[in-house]
């Protein structure tokens, strides 16, 4: 009786371990999620009111914009708020000044970065940095 038990119990205790660590570490990559009305408020946050110093740009950039949102995935956060957490991969590009008579210099960026969102009264939707 006493080893019916003890199978028991180790059959339970292995197909636990096996839902709560296995299944999740096999979990195939979802692709990014396409929701263009949040692309679009993050592209213009990113744009209009994001400092310099939390994007992938160096001090001495004269121009630089985000050109691509990509989400990777979108976490619902508890509460009656409704806020939602974001996570992104931003890519663009930035222009550094002429220096010494050479042409000034492009160069690109791409950065994974977090972001709050929620939506605005009467519509619209509300992004904050996370980071």
């Amino acid at each position: 009786m006493l080893k019916k038990i003890i199978w028991i119990c180790s059959i339970v205790l292995v197909a636990t371990t096996i839902y709560t660590v296995g299944l999740p570490s096999i979990k195939v990559r979802d692709y990014p999620v396409q929701d263009r009305k949040i692309i679009a408020a993050v592209l213009e946050y990113t744009n209009n009111q994001m400092p310099q110093k939390c994007l992938s740009v160096p001090g001495k950039a004269v121009s630089w914009q985000v050109e691509e949102v990509d989400i990777l995935r979108i976490d619902e956060l508890p509460g009656p708020h409704s806020k939602r957490r974001i996570h992104t991969q931003i890519s663009g590009a930035y222009t550094m000044p002429a220096v010494d008579g050479k042409d000034a210099k492009i160069r690109s960026f791409k950065q994974k970065c977090k972001f709050l969102i929620s939506n605005k009264y009467p519509e619209g939707i509300s992004v904050q940095f996370e980071g």
